[in-house]
């Protein structure tokens, strides 16, 4: 798992936004080879994005089912760290309109966890710069990361 530096996006920096909007990877086929590769390196992977030590984690973890809906809605890495929550949502997409899209599901999983010491956090083989302004423009409590094997960047808004 690489070691990712963090970097600051300016709204006005337009080669650093221009890096970032390129950024679109193909090193997983599928959703879930993204979820096994975090979770191959789970403990490595936690350390170095969020500081901390894995207690447990759980894959596909189930939610509560909606009304006239068949399938139980599931966290894709749901992530315990001594009274802390991670709730992480992966996205290996196609096009940014699926990470925008992933950014209410974040938003569902927020409202079912009542527990305040809890951390959302996405997870997408692509950085769209729509979804970052959104995170930002309102202040969301999500965390956005764009990982690939080699490398790990992460949009940090300072105000």
């Amino acid at each position: 798992m690489a070691q990712g530096k963090e970097y600051t996006l300016e709204w006005d920096d337009w080669e650093i936004n221009h890096i970032w909007w390129n950024f679109h990877n193909n090193d997983f086929d599928k959703e879930k080879d993204l979820v096994k590769y975090i979770t191959d390196n789970i403990d490595k992977f936690v350390l170095i994005q969020f500081n901390d030590k894995v207690i447990s984690y759980e894959v596909d973890k189930p939610i509560n089912r909606q009304a006239f809906w068949p399938r139980w809605r599931r966290v894709d890495i749901f992530i315990q760290w001594q009274n802390w929550i991670y709730i992480i949502e992966c996205k290996n997409a196609k096009n940014s309109t699926e990470i925008r899209y992933s950014l209410w599901q974040l938003l569902d999983y927020w409202r079912e966890y009542l527990d305040p010491k809890k951390e959302l956090v996405l997870i997408a083989n692509m950085y769209d710069e729509n979804t970052a302004k959104t995170i930002t423009f309102y202040n969301l409590p999500i965390r956005y990361i764009v990982l690939s094997k080699l490398t790990t960047l992460e949009y940090v808004w300072k105000a």
